[in-house]
């Protein structure tokens, strides 16, 4: 099944590549739990529109509708598919500016998903560098 489990991830990110949102959807779980590696608590994490978790394609669709709407992606490659028998891990590089800032930034990813007993995906979690993702949306102030 590992195999199957990494051509839908693969077509996942061609859908995304072609903007086709219902494509990328469709092998999304009614209850998909979607969401960034991150604390709600840190700093600036409040702020950034794409920490917020998701839960059913709808919310899912609305992240990408976010995505779209904050950032401007420059690249998006996905550079190596480790998988289990009902997980898939993608090492994931990306380019993007920050719409609201104007800021540029590098991210160095790995995208974990992990699928019920029918092959449709059950959970996604991004991790990444949030604290210098935040720093991108220009939410993350010091303490003094």
């Amino acid at each position: 099944m590992s195999t199957h489990l990494v051509q839908v991830v693969q077509s996942m990110y061609a859908a995304f590549g072609r903007g086709d949102v219902p494509a990328l959807l469709a092998p999304l779980r009614a209850d998909v739990d979607w969401h960034v590696n991150v604390d709600p608590k840190a700093p600036g994490a409040s702020a950034v529109p794409l920490f917020r978790p998701r839960h059913g394609p709808a919310e899912v669709g609305q992240f990408f509708a976010d995505l779209a709407a904050n950032l401007e992606f420059h690249s998006f490659q996905p550079q190596s598919f480790l998988s289990g028998e009902r997980e898939v891990a993608v090492r994931v590089l990306m380019e993007a500016t920050v719409k609201s800032t104007g800021r540029r930034a590098q991210f160095e990813s790995i995208h974990h998903f992990t699928f019920d007993e029918k092959g449709r995906v059950a959970r996604f979690v991004d991790f990444l560098d949030t604290l210098a993702d935040a720093d991108s949306w220009n939410v993350v102030q010091a303490k003094r």
